[in-house]
């Protein structure tokens, strides 16, 4: 089911699965070898051509007899769900190795596709602080509209009264409906999981893990984890790349102080002035009062499961707990 949740039917649908190659490729080269073969026969047999060509035809209908029963074979495959499989898994992971946006939206918001097109700057963000919400969206389009760079927000947080705040009050795009709020934190869930038992058949992963998109999935999701204590949080993204995700006060701090930071857009990006000043504030006296850090939970049924586990946002030995969650008998 992890596998199913994170892996949209066209990635795990590629062109790789089917027969390869144009169809029609090899029938002009059989025509051709066959009247060369039968040169100089059209004295002694007049029809000779008809029959190159029906025999040609012959063979054409044989070749799409038999790609249609392999693409019928792999339909099949695909009903029953044995794309699903370790081996499949492994194959997806060995083309991802960077944390990415495609990675942590996947399929789940169509805006998304046209935006990273357009080559803009993209907002993630999640808080229940409808305050910071409303301050944090406002100075970012007076950021945008010094700057005259395209940036879009989209809130993705479960928070069901800010998203309806926001909606009515049209500070920025949010996901559709709860359902895809759901939906977006239950793949970021299988996802990792994934990529955990990608690590461990590779015996890369246990309590040093260094894998970015591994910690990654962490950070994000230990910002809306039950028991977090962490209000708001911000991911901003250039394309495919992931520049900064960090607490929701430091991110709008590096917008509030956009004048400390603007003549560095004369030498670099956006997104990578964006980055330094950000990580220029995790070392200030003045960003020490944000204490807020993360929760983490870890599904039973993986195989392995760390001994401990450092936090994502201030980086100190997390408390480990057990819990017991009644579901009610619900698969």
């Amino acid at each position: 089911m992890h596998m199913i949740q994170t892996w949209s039917p066209g990635y795990i649908d590629d062109t790789e699965l089917g027969v390869q190659g144009p169809r029609y490729k090899i029938i002009p080269f059989i025509e051709k070898e066959m009247k060369e073969r039968s040169q100089g026969l059209d004295s002694l047999i007049f029809d000779i051509d008809e029959q190159i060509s029906h025999l040609v035809h012959e063979i054409e209908d044989k070749i799409d007899d038999w790609t249609n029963q392999i693409d019928d074979r792999i339909d099949e495959l695909r009903k029953r769900s044995i794309m699903f499989t370790s081996e499949r898994e492994n194959a997806l992971w060995k083309k991802e190795r960077d944390w990415s946006l495609g990675l942590v939206v996947g399929d789940i918001e169509e805006n998304l596709t046209q935006w990273i097109m357009d080559e803009k700057y993209i907002f993630l963000y999640g808080g229940n602080d409808i305050k910071w919400v409303r301050e944090f969206t406002s100075k970012l389009r007076e950021v945008s509209y010094k700057t005259r760079q395209c940036m879009e927000l989209i809130y993705v947080a479960k928070n069901e009264k800010v998203r309806a705040r926001i909606v009515v009050e049209k500070m920025s795009h949010v996901l559709q409906s709860p359902y895809d709020a759901w939906r977006f934190w239950t793949r970021l869930q299988s996802a990792l999981v994934s990529r955990i038992n990608y690590l461990n058949a590779s015996n890369w992963y246990g309590d040093e893990c260094d894998d970015e998109i591994a910690k990654g999935f962490k950070k994000l999701l230990g910002y809306e984890c039950k028991g977090k204590t962490m209000k708001e949080w911000a991911l901003l993204s250039k394309e495919q790349n992931v520049a900064v995700c960090g607490h929701g006060t430091k991110m709008l701090r590096v917008i509030n102080e956009f004048k400390s930071w603007k003549e560095d857009l004369a030498f670099k990006s956006f997104d990578q002035a964006f980055k330094d000043y950000y990580n220029k504030t995790l070392h200030t006296s003045s960003s020490s009062n944000c204490h807020s850090c993360c929760a983490f939970e870890y599904p039973i049924t993986l195989k392995r499961i760390p001994t401990k586990e450092k936090c994502p946002e201030c980086f100190h030995d997390m408390q480990k707990l057990v819990t017991f969650t009644c579901y009610h008998g619900d698969n």
